[in-house]
């Protein structure tokens, strides 16, 4: 207070107490005495360092979400923030007495006599009893000129358990209904008094929110397991059970404890759903951003609400369902105008904001949504008009948004490019927008972005961008970004007869910048599977963004509700099916190609999806009565397929007994006499077609395929009608046989394609379940009548 003489007696015991009660954590550890003992507390608003002090994890999404919130906590703070983790350092996430260093440094540099230390951590176990202790006491010790002022842990506070409502919300809007049980699930510690916190202090606060019985286990070091927490609410009467991981970061001890959830409710036959783990939440970014700036107390970020409804099976308790906000579409005035890295650069810059973004791809693309996924980490899932019914894109789409803050759909080709015109089929709409950007932009009442390339252009923009807005009036181009834009004169020079010509704003634009962008070879972008993103490249295409692109307006785009399901026209509309039949999924870099949604739905109908490797396993997964091999590239690990004669083996040796095998383009390929390289290499594979397939160096097929089925088949039966897509370069070394051919292709003349049986189905064409309505429960019915060992195939 102005003009009062500061009191310079000594304090009495009592208030000597309360000083050391100040300078020890919230749960007592030791944070170092010199921040109590040396003077006034920094103001919130100065120049101050913080470091956040992490466990630290060899996950590489745990790891992404650490530099994530790093870049939260950082946006409008003048002072620098770094991560530090005890364990587990990378390049970007250094050790903590390193990362300590680096903000002594910084504190120096400004004249600034603090540091402010952040722990990431949940509970006074051993981290903040041990490790935190030694840092802040050897922290002490190598900068004797600095205080170190230690907050406090981030306790269940009411940000925390805002946080993990949320995640229970969203995880039944994702199931379709209430759960009539919870499971907090903490990580496990060998010390008794933190392990109590957990059902003292959350479980106690989540059973007075929800009204539901709520019990706790832990992962590892302490009863109960997951397991016994299963066991014993399914016990309790328990039908469906929602298991919370109370975790900040994803990684192994997140999936540890899903799997465990998992495989404990097949065993008692209890429908457990897993919800995610508190993560970027913003209440949790903005509580962690609260103790980077020193304040005790903040209040809650409001979370986007459309009201409480009343699920089946909870009786007076409110379900609260988040607002779909109005998808954001990313659209082109061509293909390579730069919509990928305006995509990427949104999520990336989005999520570094602390928010939760769903990514979509418009059209059939399998490589453009694992680099959405691998930079947003929610996984990016297709909407296509073709190869589904349009009307379930609506549906589609809002199933993944549950618990997305917003939700960016990276388009396909230009605009209003799609379908091409004269193609037929029962999915050629009679507007011609069919597989366009433009037509899932329609269905879900989104808000479109108009990507410009003005590399060589400027006045012309507006043009451009003028002709876009009037094509089809029942599609809202409601802001430009530039891309490529070599000066501020020529950005100036675009952006005025832009929103003087339109009157559509321009958000951003990016500067000429090879370094944002990625490789790409002969199907489009290499996968991140194949070749990870390099270092600091999200993080620096999320700075280029929010240096470069109003990201404040682009939120304001996403307004209002979002897609609404039309009834009847919803794949998921099921009733709840109990696991019956066993389905291995093909994940590696050889076979990386899904559609989300596809296994969903599998899911849904009561497959259990089990991950195996053709490029590292020596077998299928055991019990398994079908086997998915995704498509992808085996061309370019077709000497390690072809070397691994374990799993070739083991999968032709099903395949003689009689088991369903399906394969399509990458699996395909996998399932013929052998693969040829481009170089003329010829590695053996699987042996299960009759003919092998030879690598061309130009594109042997592109497009929607329009097929009818010549006889029954695993997913299929005799004369269905259905829609596929194909993009390969490369081809069979004989044509099918009449006898056994799988398709008749429309467009092909009606040619025969592919190769089919009752057991066996080989394509090139990709389908999508969610576009087959008896595929999926086709397939698992299949798959539960293949008696274990035998396994069914079905590689797409």
């Amino acid at each position: 207070m102005a003009g009062r003489r500061r009191r310079t007696s000594p304090p009495s015991p009592a208030s000597r107490h309360r000083c050391r009660r100040r300078a020890r954590g919230a749960d007592g550890q030791d944070c170092g005495t010199a921040a109590a003992r040396e003077g006034p507390v920094t103001a919130p608003n100065a120049v101050v360092p913080v470091l956040l002090l992490a466990h630290g994890t060899r996950d590489d999404a745990g790891r992404a979400e650490l530099r994530a919130l790093r870049l939260a906590v950082q946006r409008h703070r003048p002072g620098g923030v770094r991560v530090g983790v005890i364990e587990y350092p990378d390049v970007e996430l250094r050790p903590a007495f390193a990362a300590l260093a680096d903000a002594a440094g910084e504190a120096r540099d400004h004249g600034v006599d603090e540091v402010r230390v952040v722990p990431l951590l949940l509970f006074p176990a051993g981290h903040a009893q041990e490790d935190l202790r030694i840092v802040i006491r050897g922290g002490r010790l190598l900068h004797p000129d600095l205080r170190l002022r230690c907050v406090p842990l981030l306790r269940p506070s009411p940000a925390l358990l805002e946080a993990a409502m949320t995640r229970l919300r969203d995880a039944e809007t994702e199931a379709g209904c209430a759960g009539d049980a919870v499971l907090v699930v903490g990580r496990g510690s060998t010390c008794a008094h933190a392990n109590a916190r957990l059902a003292r202090l959350v479980g106690t606060a989540l059973q007075q929110r929800t009204g539901l019985p709520v019990t706790s286990a832990f992962a590892s070091l302490a009863p109960p397991t997951v397991a016994d927490g299963i066991r014993a609410l399914a016990a309790a009467g328990a039908a469906h059970i929602v298991v919370l991981p109370y975790l900040l970061n994803d990684g192994r001890i997140a999936r540890r404890i899903g799997t465990a959830a998992r495989d404990a409710g097949r065993e008692r036959g209890t429908r457990v759903t897993v919800a995610s783990h508190l993560g970027l939440h913003p209440a949790v970014v903005a509580y962690v951003r609260a103790r980077a700036d020193g304040i005790r107390g903040i209040e809650l970020p409001a979370v986007p609400s459309n009201g409480a409804t009343q699920p089946a099976g909870r009786p007076g308790v409110a379900f609260t369902r988040r607002t779909h906000r109005r998808p954001i579409v990313v659209a082109g005035t061509a293909s390579g105008c730069g919509k990928t890295t305006v995509t990427l650069g949104l999520l990336a810059a989005l999520r570094a904001r602390g928010l939760r973004v769903q990514p979509f791809k418009a059209g059939p693309d399998y490589i453009d949504p694992l680099h959405h996924t691998a930079v947003a980490g929610r996984i990016s899932r297709n909407l296509d008009g073709v190869l589904c019914d349009p009307r379930a894109l609506p549906a589609l789409s809002g199933r993944a948004m549950a618990g997305a803050d917003v939700a960016v759909v990276e388009g396909v080709l230009g605009l209003f490019d799609g379908r091409l015109a004269g193609a037929g089929g029962p999915r050629c709409s009679q507007g011609g927008d069919a597989g366009s950007t433009a037509e899932v932009a329609r269905l879900l009442d989104a808000a479109v972005l108009l990507v410009v390339d003005a590399a060589r252009s400027a006045r012309s923009t507006a043009a451009v961008t003028l002709g876009f807005a009037r094509f089809d009036p029942r599609v809202r181009v409601a802001g430009v970004i530039l891309n490529r834009v070599g000066s501020d004169r020529h950005l100036a020079a675009a952006r005025g007869a832009i929103e003087e010509t339109t009157g559509i704003p321009v958000l951003g634009a990016l500067p000429l910048d090879p370094g944002l962008t990625l490789p790409d070879r002969y199907l489009g972008l290499v996968p991140p599977q194949e070749r990870p993103h390099p270092p600091r490249w999200a993080a620096s295409l999320a700075d280029a963004v929010s240096r470069h692109i109003d990201l404040d307006a682009v939120l304001r785009l996403a307004g209002g509700d979002g897609p609404q399901a039309l009834p009847g026209h919803d794949p998921f509309a099921i009733a709840p099916r109990p696991p019956r039949g066993r389905i291995a999924v093909a994940r590696d870099a050889a076979f990386s190609f899904q559609y989300q949604d596809a296994l969903d739905l599998l899911a849904a109908w009561g497959a259990e999806l089990v991950p195996f490797s053709p490029l590292g396993d020596t077998s299928p997964p055991a019990g398994c009565g079908a086997i998915l091999l995704g498509g992808g590239f085996p061309e370019r690990f077709a000497a390690r397929l072809a070397a691994n004669t374990a799993m070739r083996a083991a999968i032709a040796a099903a395949a003689r007994r009689g088991v369903a095998v399906i394969g399509e383009c990458g699996g395909a390929m996998y399932l013929s006499r052998s693969l040829t390289t481009e170089d003329g290499e010829r590695h053996p594979m699987c042996g299960l077609l009759p003919w092998g397939v030879t690598m061309d160096r130009t594109r042997r097929a592109l497009g929607y395929r329009t097929l009818t089925a010549l006889r029954d088949s695993p997913l299929l039966a005799a004369g269905a009608t259905v829609m596929g897509h194909e993009f390969h370069w490369s081809a069979a070394d004989a044509p099918p046989d009449p006898g056994h051919a799988a398709y008749r292709v429309a467009e092909m003349a009606n040619t025969p394609e592919g190769h089919a049986s009752r057991s066996l189905l080989a394509s090139y064409v990709h389908l999508h379940l969610c576009g087959l309505p008896d595929a999926a429960r086709r397939l698992v019915e299949t798959a539960a009548k293949v008696a274990a060992p035998s396994a069914a195939v079905l590689s797409v």
